[in-house]
């Protein structure tokens, strides 16, 4: 006969609880209250802090709130949230002072000792019986005293009092959010929320992701971006225009803008011009690009129909030039409205940060839809965990609040596949999903090879593909008669959107897989030329940017320098090491793996890295697949995993604000390691 736990002890723990959570909601509440106070005195007083800084407060104090409020209600991952927040404040508290004191000091002990607090809080919160919330609060104190003493040793009494309080505060709050962590019990939250419609759930990841994104982007929402190239873009289409108008080029070179740009050359010959297999006839225009060599031009011209011509000085003469957008056309469609309305004033950093919040949204209601399917068994719970890895915790966070060329092509293609993904469940609905992969395509390329995990899908659900046997038996056995309808369903639109593509590239560059990349008018252009835009020869370097490069650290200000090549992904998404750990394969891991291994070669193939980046952000447009790999493996995720998802979370905050507004921390530093170009500048 089970033990009966009497009524009156049931209270007293329930009680107990709620004082943990009320304790540390109350906390996290008054934290955030008192940083949008302090913010404001600093207003009151004339002495603002840089945009960066106000980045960082700004999402700090909505986060202590939001933490506050989740806390309030019961949700104990809130609790551990606060914890990796507050003890990377009380790091904050340290550094910021003695940075502006002008103390040198070297970054590798502080941040020891940050992770391995972070490391015992996680251990300390595995289990909840005996001493073990007392042991997370032991672990506090360490690192208070650890932390406390490595600021009097180095500051040297530099540190203000105010910096003192910020650090005493913070570690005896995140102390009190372990406790609220290691006694709570939120299943009755997750139970609510399952109870919210769909679209409720769905509005509520919206506006918490909205809100990230819009307190990272913090100054960059003033005004437009300088490169804006698809507002220029879906200036021609409304004009029906494919080159830029002399005003467009005129207003380009005013602004300074000479980032990626295809410049086509146009000259035309005084007498005939011989090449391998025919020749030019006199008076004849030809359009292409000069090579160069070793940072010259050459007398050599590439058209753009592939012919290589030498011309001498005196059998030629300048003819002008056309400028392009060198870009898939599907952002500059979707801006095409807003252009029209605001023309230059469209304002692609709003763009961009009100549609990257949806991509949250759509991954959240696509794990849910995987578990209606019965192809996860993951929580509501962990849904939500894995969509803040998503959202925050990768590069993805520091591309959706950019706004420019680069970043705008990444979050337009990001919804698409999630579009595309949801449109591929079971194969039922073909046409949608078809649509969805074309324009993603027309947005970033490399996701052409997501296309198999349609086709996977149905041949799976259509009982098409032989459940037994070996592959070559199985593709022997395939039964094409079910596929012919939805197959063909699914093609339409993606072969309609490549011929579109081809179309366009044809008109202006006589080539149909052409974007203009070939014709960028930038510093690398003769590496292009001479290996080609995708090469084995620029594997070494896409490697090392994407899992070798560290931040340096210095004794002086800033302490800190990040390669304008960017970090690992390793430093910024540890969490991500789970990909390679699954507990369990399902229908969808071969065809996701495929999908990442073709998208992955061909962005490491590819002639640049990113430059310039926080982190390797060609990984973007992986990261969906990557997360719906952790989400069908069946990990369980653990408060260390959960700890490294909020530790990626916070380094990707401070990749989110500081690039491009901190500019000393991304100087001309633009180290790589390769054997193969180990003085690589760009």
């Amino acid at each position: 006969m089970p033990t009966q736990v009497p009524k009156m002890a049931q209270g007293r723990v329930s009680c107990g609880r709620d004082l943990w959570m009320r304790l540390a909601a109350a906390g996290a509440c008054l934290a955030g209250l008192l940083l949008v106070a302090w913010v404001l005195s600093l207003v009151a007083r004339g002495t603002p802090p840089g945009p960066a800084a106000v980045g960082f407060l700004v999402v700090a104090a909505g986060g202590l709130l939001l933490l506050g409020a989740l806390i309030f209600v019961r949700v104990r991952d809130a609790a551990l949230a606060l914890l990796v927040l507050l003890d990377a404040g009380a790091l904050a508290a340290v550094l910021v002072p003695l940075g502006l004191a002008r103390v040198k000091l070297s970054l590798l002990l502080p941040l020891g000792i940050l992770a391995a607090t972070l490391v015992g809080a996680a251990l300390a919160g595995r289990r909840r019986l005996g001493a073990r919330p007392w042991v997370g609060v032991a672990v506090q104190i360490l690192y208070l005293v650890a932390l406390g003493a490595f600021a009097w040793w180095v500051g040297r009494g530099r540190m203000v009092a105010l910096a003192w309080l910020w650090l005493v505060g913070s570690v005896l709050l995140a102390a009190l959010g372990h406790l609220a962590y290691v006694t709570g019990d939120g299943a009755r939250v997750w139970r609510r929320l399952a109870t919210l419609p769909r679209w409720a759930r769905a509005a509520l990841v919206y506006l918490v992701a909205l809100g990230a994104f819009v307190g990272a982007a913090g100054a960059r929402l003033a005004r437009p971006t300088p490169n804006n190239h698809f507002v220029y873009a879906a200036d021609c289409l409304l004009h029906g225009r494919l080159a830029l108008s002399k005003a467009q080029v005129l207003r380009k070179r005013r602004q300074r803008q000479y980032d990626d740009w295809a410049r086509v050359v146009r000259v035309r010959l005084r007498r005939d011009v011989a090449w391998t297999g025919g020749s030019f006839g006199k008076g004849s225009t030809l359009r292409g690009a000069w090579m160069v060599r070793q940072g010259r031009r050459t007398d050599l011209f590439r058209t753009t129909t592939g012919r290589v011509v030498r011309l001498e000085r005196g059998s030629w003469r300048p003819a002008g030039q056309d400028w392009y957008v060198s870009f898939p056309p599907m952002p500059a469609v979707l801006m095409a409205p807003g252009v029209a309305i605001w023309g230059y004033r469209f304002n692609d950093v709003w763009f961009s940060v009100l549609l990257a919040a949806m991509s949250p949204m759509l991954l959240f209601l696509l794990l849910g839809r995987l578990r209606g399917a019965g192809l996860s068994e993951r929580s509501e719970g962990d849904d939500l965990w894995l969509t803040l890895l998503f959202a925050l915790g990768t590069v993805n966070y520091f591309v959706s609040v950019r706004g420019e060329v680069w970043y705008t092509a990444h979050v337009v293609a990001l919804v698409l596949l999630l579009l595309y993904l949801h449109a591929s469940i079971g194969a039922r609905r073909p046409l949608l999903a078809g649509l969805a992969l074309g324009c993603g395509v027309a947005s970033r390329v490399p996701l052409a090879f997501a296309v198999v995990i349609f086709v996977a899908e149905l041949a799976r659900t259509r009982g098409a593909w032989p459940s037994r046997g070996s592959f070559l038996e199985r593709l022997r056995r395939l039964r094409l008669g079910p596929m012919l309808r939805p197959a063909l369903l699914f093609a339409a639109p993606l072969v309609a959107v490549a011929a579109l593509l081809m179309w366009y590239n044809w008109a202006r560059f006589d080539a149909p897989f052409e974007f203009g990349h070939r014709y960028l008018d930038i510093i690398w252009r003769e590496r292009i030329q001479r290996y080609g835009l995708f090469d084995v020869h620029y594997l070494a370097r896409n490697l090392s940017a994407a899992f070798a490069l560290t931040p340096h650290l210095q004794p002086e200000a800033p302490y800190l320098l990040v390669s304008r090549h960017g970090m690992s992904l390793l430093l910024v998404s540890p969490a991500l090491l789970m990909v390679v750990w699954p507990s369990r394969k399902g229908p969808w891991h071969g065809p996701l793996w495929l999908a990442v291994a073709s998208m992955g070669c061909l962005v490491l193939l590819y002639q640049n890295t990113g430059f310039v980046q926080f982190s390797y952000r060609f990984a973007v447009d992986l990261m969906p697949l990557l997360v719906l790999l952790i989400a069908l493996g069946g990990r369980r995720i653990s408060t260390p995993v959960k700890v490294l998802i909020l530790v990626g979370v916070l380094v990707n905050l401070f990749g989110a604000v500081t690039f491009g507004l901190a500019p000393e921390l991304y100087g001309r530093t633009n180290w790589i390691w390769t054997p193969l170009d180990p003085g690589c500048a760009c």
